[in-house]
């Protein structure tokens, strides 16, 4: 072979391993542009906020905007059942019928002294239950209860120490998240808080340290036995149900001493629930059984507390409420008449504040 044709040889070798050598690296590059692509997609960088993700964004909660409660206490059940009993249709004859906040119940099984047991309280059926609630128009709050196999209570039986504020402490932290992941508008603390067995300086650092982790409002309850209103000065609103030790009649000195400390705190009237709890299948579950009925809340409605001169609001609870108000918007019930009235006197108190704010300023 001659010289020239040696020449030409060399150069289509050089030319074909050049031609494979860009070809792998083309591949490379290929392959590491759709492996950015995917994690890009994955992660949502291309998200732009339309289309179904918009359609996916929950409605804004209308907290802010209720200045007085007209509260519901729900039955205790499974989240997932709640999610069933209170859809879209159910929420909104709700709101018709004057409810205009809801409050649920997380039940912490307490199986001996030593140990509170819970679940996530199924965080996905707890979030589609607020998101509900906020379309139809109505806040929501989260309240641990305590069940130890026979009775719901605000106030384990158990002894105060160390090792079971530190568990508690912890719990309270979880409930926290879990209120802030759902969008909840408020969490009200249960009787344990503000036992005098803990510290004040502890009970604080707690509050701090639920306010690093949820946004929201944090209550508490002043029933006898429950939260010392010292800490009211901490909390951002306080709850009282009447029981027998504190008579119906008694509770309105009662708000009247707190409004006289605290008046720019909102103070909320609870109704005793009427129901009873039950264990269905599994012990650590209970459920609201049935024994309650309307004339108990009509009575509640009648206390002077529950005016809106007095209290910031107030919360029904019972099945039978439940069922009643949820039937049909606008009902002809006697309760639902008597709810969308008080919706209707807050409504003209609020226009007369407004008409006598507007003189003044004239």
């Amino acid at each position: 072979m001659d010289t020239k044709a040696r020449r030409h040889k060399d150069t289509m070798s050089t030319q074909s391993h050049t031609t494979r050598e860009r070809r792998t690296a083309y591949f490379i590059i290929a392959v590491m542009v759709l492996a950015l692509l995917w994690f890009a997609g994955q992660a949502g960088w291309f998200s732009t906020g339309t289309g179904a993700s918009a359609d996916a964004t929950p409605p804004p909660s209308p907290a802010k905007q209720i200045v007085q409660r007209r509260g519901l206490v729900l039955p205790v059940m499974k989240l997932s059942d709640m999610c069933e009993q209170l859809d879209a249709a159910s929420a909104a004859s709700l709101h018709e019928n004057g409810v205009n906040w809801l409050m649920l119940r997380l039940p912490v099984w307490t199986p001996s002294p030593r140990r509170f047991e819970y679940n996530s309280f199924e965080l996905d059926h707890l979030s589609a239950i607020v998101e509900t609630a906020h379309a139809a128009g109505m806040g929501v709050t989260l309240a641990p209860v305590y069940w130890d196999g026979s009775a719901l209570s605000t106030i384990p039986r158990v002894p105060v120490n160390a090792t079971l504020f530190g568990y508690y402490r912890d719990m309270l932290l979880d409930l926290a998240d879990v209120a802030a992941a759902s969008r909840a508008d408020a969490l009200q603390l249960d009787g344990l808080f503000g036992n005098t067995a803990v510290s004040a300086t502890e009970w604080t650092d707690v509050l701090g340290e639920l306010r690093t982790v949820y946004s929201g409002a944090i209550e508490g309850r002043i029933d006898k036995g429950h939260t010392p209103a010292i800490y009211l000065a901490q909390l951002d609103a306080a709850a009282l149900a009447p029981t027998d030790t504190i008579a119906p009649a008694l509770s309105a000195d009662l708000f009247a001493a707190i409004r006289e400390k605290h008046a720019e705190k909102s103070l909320f009237l609870i109704m005793p629930d009427p129901d009873h709890s039950t264990t269905k299948g599994m012990p650590w579950e209970p459920v609201s059984t049935r024994l309650g009925n309307d004339d108990l809340a009509l009575e509640f409605l009648s206390l002077p507390t529950v005016t809106v001169e007095v209290s910031n609001g107030f919360f029904l609870c019972g099945w039978d409420v439940f069922e009643i108000l949820r039937a049909a918007a606008n009902s002809d019930a006697p309760l639902a008449r008597k709810l969308r009235a008080f919706r209707d006197e807050r409504l003209k108190k609020a226009l007369e504040d407004g008409r006598r704010e507007q003189s003044i300023t004239q």
